[in-house]
């Protein structure tokens, strides 16, 4: 590889920062699972739907919004290192009055919210909507800055304390006032709260932010981020779409069966996500140095990594379908299960991981913008025909259409420009017996599935999952779905940590350990000791590589567990 980055180092590079990542939002996701299974339980079916048409315009609003200034540190912090504080407080003024514009819209004109929403209830909540609104435009890239300054950690940390304050906030709110404004109001506290941190952070790293505002740098910041931001307003809209669609020919309670039927797999977003993030510094390397081609088996590695843990969840989750949605949201909800089969297809979608790929080429500049601007009229007239043909289900049918349409059209542009040829398939090989190994798991649960009809719910679940996951590593180990690298590396990683744990065990005891006996030795002070720590490293660094695969088999046995 170029600029002195070996295969080796940049793929360890990867696998550590995918992994801190990763680790923080799984954390994450725990964090937040709880409130919306808490909420369809303590609220009404009509109520529940007006509290996720609130939350939508919510996060519809900081989404479409964001418009990827945040994203402008990762770009101007390396190369104007003396202005990293200008650049980070230019982040946070372009949200602060971004955020002030759509407050002041919805205080003085509540009544918006009637010119797409069925629900007479809802104005109620817009002026303090706005409020949380601008207070989570400032707050919401919490975790940007630190990972733009190589603080990966901090970042790592900043993830899971947002959720936890957002998970203990919303439990405490649902449970002591069972309302919708006391949700919003748990909002707009986490978003001061997320204000303090961001501030805090700051003030410890910079100083002073005196004067620190740069406006020549606040219009070059916001001139990179435009294109990229348009064509993120514009997929926002396309992907938000259609809850809207469904809002404004339904009332509450049927969003709330239709928001229940589309509930996707936290835990798959936020590993797609950290994969992305992992991505981007790798791709973005190549690029500038004009190495098109070796960019694709490092994408092609990474989808394949990600296929290994996406596919075979979805497949099960598939099977499961009818238990998950009733053990999770009860079966006042069961109707949504046919929905929630149908939108799982969505969920192999971002698995291509092209995101990063377009954001390092300046030729996509606006390929996002007008791919989902074109695709806004046939998302629309392809909800109006679902709506009207078959009701939610027609609207799910016509969601996963439209997606697989963008998904398709955005694969083929980049393969274009990375040159991709026929060849190249070699690297997602091992990803053809991935999919193999999950069929051959998803016959096993479901034949797993028949006797116990009359089983409970969660015995069932169970029972499918272990099924399910044995037959799949099985399967997998066999058919080669992980390099034969792969598994020596995963091998050797679990016979460290097993050592590790035996170690500490026989310390506790009061047991000297090997690496006692070698700290109180004088070789350690000469040639052998230096031979050993090198021996360390390298050490250290294959296991890097072996890290994320095995993370990949503990989400993988995890997962079933998980979404219960």
């Amino acid at each position: 590889m170029k600029n002195g980055l070996s295969g080796q180092d940049g793929q360890s590079g990867f696998v550590s920062r995918a992994a801190w990542l990763t680790t923080a939002n799984s954390i994450a996701f725990g964090l937040s699972f709880v409130a919306p299974l808490l909420l369809v339980r303590t609220l009404s079916q009509t109520e529940f739907g007006l509290y996720k048409q609130v939350f939508q315009i919510l996060m519809t609003a900081i989404s479409a919004l964001n418009l990827q200034v945040a994203s402008t540190a990762y770009y101007f912090m390396p190369r104007a290192p003396e202005k990293k504080l200008q650049v980070t407080v230019n982040v946070l003024a372009f949200y602060g009055g971004v955020g002030a514009l759509v407050a002041a819209l919805f205080i003085f004109y509540p009544e918006c919210a009637l010119l797409v929403f069925k629900s007479e209830e809802l104005p109620a909540y817009m002026p303090l909507l706005g409020v949380t609104i601008l207070l989570w435009m400032v707050s919401s890239n919490l975790e940007v800055i630190p990972l733009a300054l190589g603080d990966v950690r901090t970042s790592s940390v900043f993830i899971v304390v947002a959720q936890l304050m957002k998970s203990a906030l919303t439990i405490v709110a649902a449970l002591a006032f069972h309302s919708v404004r006391a949700m919003i109001w748990a909002a707009v506290i986490q978003g001061l709260l997320q204000i303090l941190l961001m501030f805090a952070y700051i003030r410890r790293r910079f100083g002073s932010l005196h004067g620190a505002f740069d406006w020549g740098l606040f219009k070059a910041q916001v001139g990179n981020a435009l294109p990229y931001g348009l064509g993120s307003f514009a997929q926002t809209a396309q992907a938000d779409l259609h809850n809207f669609a469904v809002s404004r020919y339904f009332p509450p309670a049927g969003f709330a069966i239709y928001s229940v039927g589309l509930f996707q797999l936290p835990l798959l977003g936020l590993l797609t996500a950290s994969f992305g993030s992992a991505l981007i510094p790798e791709v973005s390397q190549l690029a500038a140095a004009g190495d098109q081609r070796g960019i694709i088996p490092i994408w092609l590695n990474a989808v394949r990594k990600l296929a290994l843990v996406v596919v075979p969840i979805c497949a099960l989750t598939f099977v499961l379908r009818y238990e998950i949605i009733t053990l999770l949201f009860t079966n006042a909800y069961r109707e949504a299960a046919p929905l929630f089969g149908i939108y799982l297809f969505i969920a192999l979608l971002p698995m291509t991981l092209t995101g990063s790929l377009i954001r390092a080429h300046e030729e996509f500049k606006y390929f996002r913008f007008k791919l989902h601007l074109a695709l806004l009229p046939v998302t629309f007239g392809a909800l109006y025909v679902g709506i009207h043909a078959a009701g939610l289900i027609g609207a799910a049918v016509a969601v996963v259409v439209t997606q697989t349409l963008e998904a398709a059209i955005v694969l083929t542009a980049v393969g274009r420009r990375l040159g991709f040829v026929a060849n190249d398939l070699r690297h997602l090989a091992p990803a053809m017996r991935t999919a193999l190994a999950t069929a051959a798991a998803t016959l096993a649960a479901f034949a797993m599935k028949l006797p116990l009809v009359d089983a409970h719910t969660l015995v069932k679940m169970l029972i499918c999952g272990a099924v399910f996951g044995a037959v799949y590593i099985f399967a997998a180990h066999v058919l080669g779905a992980v390099t034969d690298a792969e598994k020596a590396e995963f091998r050797a990683t679990l016979s460290r940590f097993l050592s590790r744990w035996s170690r500490s065990r026989r310390s506790i005891a009061g047991h000297p350990t090997s690496g006692d006996i070698y700290k109180e030795s004088p070789i350690s002070r000469g040639a052998k000791g230096k031979q050993k720590r090198r021996k360390r490293q390298k050490g250290r660094k294959r296991q890097k590589v072996g890290l994320l695969t095995l993370f990949i088999f503990f989400v993988l046995v995890a997962s079933p567990s998980l979404s219960l």
